[in-house]
């Protein structure tokens, strides 16, 4: 969805399985954390995400942030990333409400 600046979002996750892909280069292996910026409604709260890239994977809990479109930066943990081209992708692996989340974006930063 695009309604306007920093507001353009991956949202309508509604079962489980549907995802969003990036094709990525890892420069330097190690382990980076996972931070993504959310909006997620109180009552849609509660859902089941998973970070992968390569073999790594991060599974978590969506957490509620004060409304869908009120984006809030949260640590989601940490992948320990091989060098080279790989796929980072997140899936929806359970919905508790009407949606996953409205994800506005995610990073990576490598810790060691």
């Amino acid at each position: 969805t695009f309604a306007g600046y920093e507001w353009d979002t991956i949202d309508s996750w509604r079962k489980p399985g549907e995802s969003a892909e990036w094709k990525i280069e890892v420069v330097r292996g190690g382990r980076y954390e996972v931070v993504a910026s959310y909006g997620c409604d109180p009552a849609d709260a509660g859902g089941a995400f998973r970070v992968a890239a390569g073999r790594a994977v991060l599974d978590g809990v969506v957490e509620a942030t004060a409304g869908r479109t009120v984006f809030e930066r949260r640590r989601l943990g940490f992948l320990d990333l091989q060098p080279g081209k790989t796929v980072l992708s997140v899936s929806a692996v359970s919905v508790k409400g009407k949606e996953l989340m409205a994800l506005n974006r995610i990073w990576l930063r490598r810790t060691n």
